[in-house]
């Protein structure tokens, strides 16, 4: 197997790794300018409906329920109210990629006009071992008590949260002592 992998990798060309690199970054440049496109679009339509609702800086319900039979029926009161708040929150169109990530992922994904892929295949908990589980699990519990301690010095506690907590750490002194 090993010899395999040695020979394909030797019979892989520097310069095809470059090509591929390069055409993997004009890809994604085109992503990014699509995503600005499709931001500024967004945007115009937020516009336009303010135009339409006279200059309007909202969309009132009342104008909406007048007009609505002039609107294709995907045309619903909550998507003009999402494009009129995309275009109040971008005042100027969009010129770079960091400007519409928070834009997509407020209101495009949140807003419900964009669908995330979902997961189709079950999440796998990744393995961990017994004894990391457990070092972890006494890391919180220890911090927990040092927070605590300085909220509420140990010393301050009433006897009946004194008891509860030292019959909670029982079975960790059990296992102290056999360590």
């Amino acid at each position: 197997m090993k010899n395999t992998l040695e020979i394909q990798a030797a019979e892989i060309l520097p310069q095809e790794i470059g090509n591929r690199i390069l055409d993997f970054e004009r890809k994604c440049a085109g992503v990014a300018e699509m995503q600005i496109d499709l931001t500024n679009e967004a945007r115009l339509i937020g516009l336009m409906v303010q135009q339409w609702t006279g200059g309007h800086k909202q969309i009132d319900f009342e104008f909406f329920q007048r007009h609505q039979h002039q609107l294709p029926k995907a045309c619903t009161f909550e998507r003009l109210k999402k494009f009129v708040h995309l275009a109040n929150r971008l005042p100027e169109p969009a010129t770079h990629i960091e400007q519409t990530r928070r834009v997509w992922q407020m209101e495009f994904q949140a807003g419900g006009m964009l669908a995330l892929p979902e997961r189709t295949e079950p999440q796998q908990r990744i393995g961990v071992s017994p004894y990391t589980e457990l070092v972890n699990a006494i890391g919180i519990v220890r911090n927990i008590i040092v927070r605590w301690d300085r909220d509420q010095p140990l010393r301050s506690w009433d006897a009946e949260t004194r008891l509860n907590v030292k019959l909670q750490l029982q079975p960790l002194m059990d296992l102290h002592r056999e360590l």
